[in-house]
């Protein structure tokens, strides 16, 4: 007891105060605190006393003014600063209680719970690395604190160090086993690092520890999404509305693997129920939207995309996907600008910054030298490519920095262009462009596509090799393409199961694999298919591909790279679409502006791929006469 010249029953009642806050009889504690400063109402010590059970009291405002009180008539109490430090988070002052937290280490540098407090206050300012630093320092001094770990691994994360950020979450975990919020963390972690299989192990953990608490459900169920596993994560998003039914994410959730599964009222039923629970929910309507294009129900779309962005001005995703429909229904006046939002939105990692200024249409660029560079897949480069003849019309020397599985094709493009391989070092440029951005650059209209074909061409001496490979011809040649890359976002709707295509394989044409990647799970079916010749082994790159097309009679393709070379090689292609497809192939047409020589076959309603079939052998019986 620490105050001056205090009865001895003065002292039995301080005593008595201390022993119940020890033991949790905190209002108790604090009547007889409020009692003995009657008496000595200066004390700086009693004061503190009271004004630390108030925080704890969780009366933060009344516990900051007793505090401060207490440090004003004696400035040297680490436990006074470090519980105002609490107050001041509680209240959302952050960075008032970092200066607390301070002053408490400055007192006692061995402080590890203020070191701890301090992080947190600097994690919510989203200063990571001095959070991290934090919380290092905590764990030299308390090292089996499992909080410690686990938000040193969060900030970690934040700051994209996510290896070891996950070794964090990993030894939180081993300390504590059953703590749930470093599980999910650590799920998230492996998430983030692609190792989706673990990080559903985890989840899973986390779900059996604490059975009641909704985010292991709602994280594993978007692992489970990436996984294309959607009725898992469609079980898991309905077990967390079960659990919570008034959560708008997880109705929100529900919808979109619905959504994916294209069981589409209950997935409209899902998003409006997120709606009504949540009405400013902007991330709600944007997928509604998503769902209703779709369904080709456009105007609808628009309506709930455009509310998205007036809730979330900043919404990336809303102004992305309204680029997406201005664009699929013609309108490229409004879609060319707003798909810039795309280095926001989903490829903010793929944006390059140059000391040099990036061309945008309006600077001159007779004899200057422009860098067009890759961004998104390698059919997305076929296509936009074609531009770079037009930008050499301008007068400027063009440099192209080309994947490097499409060099070869590339260099078969007419112009006096520089060639450079991704990754390579770059030539001097004056200015510069991603290849997706260049038809914004032209201000490129329905009207005035740069549709000449071909503008690519396959190797004459590949040609030969080729021609040998595959012998005479008794029938025509019909190159097929069924699926694309299995990470492809909508690759469940643009891909067509192998066994649905056994119709088409029993026609007597000759039937040519074009895909130089065929998933394990179509290699086992394709051994009962020998009418379908397969080539994958001896396809290097596009060239090869190219030269494989040229000996064709005609590509049938989905959605792919293949659909957009045999589109720029002016090889006769039929190109097979989901009910709502890409932007490039527009909406209720036969043809495709972009490429002369291309049929598009449309679903006529969601996941009707059977019906696109039947139509397909139909147009090659009439055409082959068969």
């Amino acid at each position: 007891m620490k105050f001056s010249q205090p009865s001895a029953r003065q002292i039995a009642d301080f005593e008595q105060a201390k022993a119940l806050q020890q033991t949790g009889e905190m209002a108790a504690a604090a009547a007889i605190f409020r009692k003995l400063l009657n008496t000595f109402s200066h004390d700086p010590h009693l004061l503190a006393e009271l004004g630390i059970i108030t925080v704890q009291q969780s009366d933060f405002e009344r516990g900051v003014n007793l505090l401060e009180k207490s440090l004003k008539l004696q400035p040297n109490q680490p436990a006074a600063c470090f519980y105002k430090g609490l107050a001041l988070m509680a209240l959302q002052r952050p960075a008032q209680a970092i200066s607390n937290f301070d002053q408490a280490i400055a007192l006692k540098p061995d402080f590890a719970y203020a070191f701890y407090n301090r992080g947190n206050a600097l994690q919510s300012l989203n200063r990571h690395q001095a959070a991290a630093d934090s919380f290092a320092t905590t764990i030299a001094l308390i090292p089996d604190l499992a909080e410690a770990h686990n938000n040193l691994g969060i900030a970690l994360q934040n700051l994209s160090q996510f290896e070891a950020a996950l070794a964090s979450f990993e030894q939180a975990v081993k300390l504590k086993p059953d703590y749930t919020d470093a599980l999910n963390n650590l799920g998230l972690a492996l998430d983030n690092l692609q190792q989706y299989q673990a990080a559903v192990a985890v989840f899973e953990r986390a779900m059996a520890s604490k059975p009641d608490d909704i985010k292991p459900y709602i994280c594993l169920g978007n692992t489970l999404s990436k996984l294309k596993d959607f009725q898992g994560a469609l079980d898991c998003f309905l077990q967390a509305a079960a659990i919570c039914p008034d959560f708008a994410d997880a109705h929100n959730n529900c919808g979109i693997a619905l959504h994916s599964l294209d069981r589409h009222q209950a997935a409209l039923a899902c998003f409006d129920k997120a709606i009504a629970l949540k009405p400013d929910y902007a991330e709600a309507y944007n997928n509604r939207g998503h769902l209703l294009m779709d369904l080709r129900q456009y105007q609808a779309a628009l309506s709930d995309y455009e509310r998205a962005s007036d809730l979330k001005a900043d919404f990336a995703a809303a102004y992305l996907n309204t680029s997406l429909l201005k664009l699929l229904t013609g309108d490229f006046a409004a879609g060319w600008p707003l798909y810039e939002w795309r280095w926001i939105e989903s490829q903010s990692k793929e944006l390059r910054t140059f000391p040099q200024p990036r061309w945008d249409g309006g600077q001159p660029v007779a004899g200057k030298s422009v860098l067009i560079y890759a961004e998104q897949g390698l059919g997305d480069f076929i296509q936009f490519c074609r531009y770079a003849v037009k930008l050499e019309e301008l007068g400027a020397k063009v440099i192209i920095e080309t994947p490097a599985a499409l060099v070869s094709l590339c260099n078969s493009l007419t112009g006096g262009f520089t060639m450079i391989t991704t990754g390579d070092p770059l030539p001097p440029f004056d200015l510069h462009c991603p290849i997706m951005s260049l038809p914004l650059a032209f201000k490129t209209t329905l009207d005035d596509i740069p549709a000449e074909a071909p503008y690519l061409y396959a190797d004459s001496e590949k040609l030969k090799i080729w021609q040998n490979r595959l012998g005479n011809k008794s029938t025509a040649r019909i190159g097929l393409v069924w699926s694309g890359c299995f990470a492809h976002k909508n690759d469940h709707k643009r891909s067509i199961p192998l066994e649905l295509l056994k119709p088409l394989l029993g026609l007597p044409l000759e039937f040519h694999c074009l895909q130089k990647e065929i998933r394990p799970e179509d290699m086992d079916l394709l051994t009962a298919l020998p009418q379908l010749r397969l080539h994958q082994n001896d396809i290097g790159d596009f060239s090869d591909t190219a030269a494989l097309i040229h000996e064709m009679d005609l590509v049938v393709s989905i959605d792919s790279s293949v659909a957009h070379l045999g589109g720029a090689l002016a090889k006769p292609v039929w190109i097979l679409l989901p009910f709502n497809p890409d932007f490039r192939w527009l909406t209720d047409r036969a043809d495709s502006p972009w490429y002369p020589t291309a049929t598009l076959l449309r679903q006529t309603s969601p996941g009707d791929w059977p019906g696109v079939l039947a139509e397909l052998i139909k147009k090659l019986a009439r055409l082959f006469n068969l």
